[in-house]
């Protein structure tokens, strides 16, 4: 067993290829380090890379593997946002990566085959290198099947991830009765992996996670879950130094933070330029101003009112003339304040990077409040379905259960005479000033009976994250 003289150098969740030459440069030369040092490596990435950003809005994701390329990863696990061009493309994507990719507990009804046409598995053996023959599983969440933008839930066979390793871990391992442990490559929110951690010893040793943007490192029953940050901002180096007795590798692990600092990579350089060039011209046309800045952090506007959410739903409801707008907060990606003064299309492609048309549908005022208790029926999670509204008011208890969480009482809807063209009266400006304010507008408790007219996304029209109170209700207004 070479487990002592293995190295694994993890990443998750990359969107903005501009931002990865300074990573790429830090991730080959701790590589290089490794092998100097006669260690073994293994580069492992945990999904998201084709979607959201500017560039995959213009070019479809294309410019993504040239860059994954250069960093020699040896593994991946499908993300969620990786299907957002649709199964097809993935493929096409896919075909131009060096690398193979995961999905283990997800198939395709249709065929038997796994998800996307991902492996279900892999053996990689470095012991030729002195290093370790390690068996790597790539695992999803059920949350999944709420957030495929692509994927209909009903053309999947989805399998527990704990269900999974108990059943087919130790098939393989009878299999590959020489591997010297088993790494589970996963796409789900940290706690699905503390319980796989929990529940799947002495099945699985390391856990390498993504889906969550932010940097966490913990050991649970001797098994080390981790998520590396996002957006090529920082990566982790894991030493395998031996295994538990009942299961679990010995690690130590070392956090690396991509400093502006760092040398960039020559190569990746050459590669994004032709790729932003295409992008650059149309990107940089002023489209507006604002008078304060906008705050568009996953951190505040999954979890709370930010200004940002606000002018997106209200620019919903103003288009449509609909009384009540629900946006999601996941499509809202920028992760960053964007400065007061002008804005450009660049800045509204990061907002809004997925395109995705609007419709009105009729709601009865048991369905909305049934909407926005799945909205923070995940909070205090940055899950993306946390709801953007315009035209209702609300507070919630998030001590209270999951689909309990809303005071009915506090629930208010806006009550308001459509102007000529439809549109609603604004209730102030952005920059907090009360400019605007029409004195018609007035908001009244929420009635189950009543019908509303509500605008919202297709994506979650068709009850996607978990919206399906939407599900089959009449258009009002459709998509064009």
């Amino acid at each position: 067993m070479s487990l002592g003289n293995t190295v694994l150098i993890h990443f998750n969740d990359v969107y903005n290829v501009e931002k990865s030459p300074r990573f790429i440069h830090r991730v080959k030369a701790t590589r290089s380090n490794c092998r100097s040092l006669g260690r073994s490596t293994l580069t492992v990435f945990s999904g998201d890379c084709f979607s959201p950003s500017i560039m995959s809005t213009i070019l479809g994701g294309e410019q993504m593997p040239p860059a994954l390329n250069l960093l020699d990863i040896d593994v991946a696990c499908l993300g969620n946002h990786d299907l957002d061009f649709g199964i097809n493309k993935f493929k096409y994507l896919v075909k131009r990566c060096n690398f193979p990719w995961l999905c283990s507990n997800a198939r395709e009804i249709g065929t038997g085959d796994q998800l996307a046409g991902c492996l279900e598995y892999i053996v990689l053996d470095k012991r030729e290198e002195g290093g370790a023959k390690l068996l790597f599983i790539g695992l999803v969440e059920h949350g999944w099947l709420d957030t495929l933008a692509s994927v209909e839930p009903s053309q999947l066979m989805f399998e527990d991830p704990i269900d999974y390793i108990k059943r087919r871990v130790p098939e393989l391992k009878e299999k590959y009765q020489d591997i010297d442990g088993v790494v589970a490559v996963t796409h789900q929110r940290m706690p699905n992996d503390v319980a796989l951690a929990l529940k799947g010893k002495p099945h699985i040793d390391i856990i390498l996670g993504g889906h969550d943007h932010h940097y966490e490192d913990r050991v649970d029953e001797n098994i080390r879950i981790l998520n590396s940050g996002c957006d090529f901002k920082s990566f982790t180096v894991v030493n395998i130094e031996g295994k538990h007795s009942d299961g679990g590798f010995r690690t130590s692990t070392e956090r690396i933070d991509i400093s502006p600092d760092d040398e960039q990579d020559v190569e990746a350089l050459r590669e994004i330029e032709q790729y932003k060039r295409l992008v650059d011209e149309s990107m940089d046309i002023i489209v507006g101003k604002t008078k304060v800045p906008l705050d568009a952090r996953f951190s505040e506007i999954r979890t709370k009112e930010t200004n940002v959410s606000n002018f997106l739903a209200e620019l919903m409801a103003r288009g449509t003339g609909a009384d009540v707008a629900i946006l999601n907060a996941g499509t809202i990606r920028a992760d960053r304040f964007i400065d007061k003064g002008q804005l450009t299309e660049r800045d509204l492609c990061d907002l809004l990077p997925m395109a995705d048309p609007t419709s009105v549908i009729s709601l009865t005022g048991d369905k909305l409040l049934a909407a926005l208790e799945n909205g923070v029926s995940k909070y205090p999670a940055m899950e993306g379905r946390f709801p953007c509204v315009d035209g209702v008011r609300f507070r919630f208890d998030p001590s209270l259960p999951p689909g309990s969480r809303i005071i009915k009482d506090s629930v208010l809807v806006r009550s308001k005479p459509k102007s000529q063209h439809g549109a609603v009266p604004t209730e102030g400006n952005t920059d907090g000033s009360e400019e605007g304010i029409d004195d018609r507008v007035h908001f009244a408790p929420l009635c189950l009976t009543k019908t509303y007219s509500v605008v919202s996304k297709a994506y979650l029209i068709g009850g996607k994250d978990g919206f399906d109170a939407f599900v089959g209700a009449p258009v009002l207004m459709d998509d064009e």
